[in-house]
């Protein structure tokens, strides 16, 4: 996977934002109180790849999601429900998911072009939920 902290400016600006990372050694995930991009003191802790970001989004059930969560998105388009699962990314400007389709080519999709998620699991807790 990784990389799921945007690698451009990473010391952009003195904000807060909502941020968990992978601890690979204890295999959980941390969700620090408060993470300034610009204090260095996330990026000390934590390799870039194992950040994730808050989407602003919450699922069905209320949980917050995160870059790296694996979701069940679903919204109707021209009557019919779309269901797709796959990984929570910040793409160029936007939150995405990359799902697969049936000929195992993988789409992306704005996460704004879903109406309802759901979490299912995480890319690193649970990857074969996208393989």
């Amino acid at each position: 996977m990784g990389g799921f902290l945007r690698q451009k400016n990473l010391i952009m600006e003195n904000r807060e934002i909502k941020v968990r990372a992978w601890h690979e050694l204890n295999k959980e995930m941390v969700y620090p109180k408060v993470a300034k991009l610009s204090s260095g003191d996330i990026l000390n802790r934590f390799s870039p790849e194992w950040i994730m970001e808050y989407t602003n989004l919450t699922d069905k059930n209320g949980k917050e999601i995160y870059e790296g969560d694996i979701i069940k998105a679903s919204t109707k388009i021209l009557e019919t429900l779309q269901v797709h699962t796959g990984y929570v990314q910040f793409g160029k400007s936007s939150f995405v998911l990359h799902y697969k389709i049936w000929n195992g080519k993988i789409l992306i999709r704005r996460l704004s072009a879903y109406a309802n998620f759901e979490i299912v699991g995480n890319v690193y807790e649970n990857p074969d939920l996208i393989d």
